[in-house]
């Protein structure tokens, strides 16, 4: 028997359409037989597309019929409210001049690698973009 043969084989339980995985079954059936369990079909998993239960809220549902948060509020007692939205910003380079995010000591990743090696910072020099070079040689 060739390998393309044995990949096209399906579970011999009546309407499981699964792929075949031992002794003519798929691991669900073949599972219940090594048990000693009468075969019966498998359950369908179900969709994790399912919202929370609370009516303005759009994230998928973790805990019974919410998500974590309103759950969260379910389990303290608390009255289902909206869920505070919290936008981080990240936080700049503390060199005079610099907007660039933090990476590390509260400085740019180009302000630490110059404190790290030299042990002293200088200004970024801004960046070069090619309509920039074009117009400087015309």
């Amino acid at each position: 028997m060739d390998k393309t043969a044995k990949l096209l084989r399906l579970c011999t339980f009546p309407m499981c359409q699964k792929e075949h995985d031992a002794r003519g079954y798929c691991h669900g059936h073949y599972t219940q037989l090594m048990r000693g369990d009468q075969l019966r079909p498998l359950r369908v998993a179900k969709a994790q597309t399912l919202k929370c239960a609370y009516r303005r809220c759009a994230i998928l549902r973790a805990v019974l019929k919410y998500c974590r948060g309103h759950y969260t509020q379910l389990w303290r007692g608390e009255k289902l409210r909206p869920l505070r939205v919290v936008k981080l910003q990240p936080p700049i380079c503390t060199f005079r001049g610099c907007d660039r995010p933090c990476q590390a000591l509260k400085k740019c990743l180009t302000h630490y690698k110059q404190f790290k090696y030299r042990g002293y910072m200088t200004p970024i020099r801004p960046r070069c973009r090619a309509d920039d070079i074009l117009r400087l040689l015309a």
